[in-house]
């Protein structure tokens, strides 16, 4: 259970700095409408929404040109390395920290559940790469 909660802050750690260095990209706001997230109440309207049914298919609903123009966007249903992976490419970080043109500023993944299997979504600088493990 331990190694559950350390791999959860790992993964959290990662997608909040993910999202720190996509927020100061502003230049392309065309994507879905106009682009903006609408703050109502304290809370972000997603721009975007998706279910990932099946665990690692999130890059197969999302075409790799809108990847990169999405800013705010809603999961749910399950994910696994694969969808992390593309999810942290899409707020403009690669698995082993280069840029991407990500744009993704607002993640709601409070209805999705974590879980095993997929590609790595973290490969530190000594070659060590992070996977998912089930989210219980």
């Amino acid at each position: 259970m331990e190694k559950v909660k350390r791999i959860m802050l790992c993964l959290m750690i990662a997608l909040v700095s993910a999202c720190f260095i996509a927020c100061g990209n502003d230049d392309d706001d065309s994507f879905g409408g106009s682009g903006n997230t609408e703050v109502s109440g304290g809370t972000v309207s997603p721009e975007r929404t998706f279910n990932v049914e099946k665990a690692g298919t999130l890059p197969d609903k999302i075409s790799e040109v809108d990847m990169y123009k999405i800013k705010s966007l809603k999961l749910s249903g399950v994910l696994n390395g694969t969808d992390i992976l593309f999810l942290r490419k899409m707020m403009g970080v690669s698995e082993k920290g280069a840029a991407t043109g990500g744009q993704l500023e607002y993640l709601d993944i409070s209805d999705t559940k974590i879980i095993e299997g997929g590609d790595g979504y973290y490969i530190s600088s000594g070659g060590f790469s992070y996977d998912t493990s089930y989210d219980k």
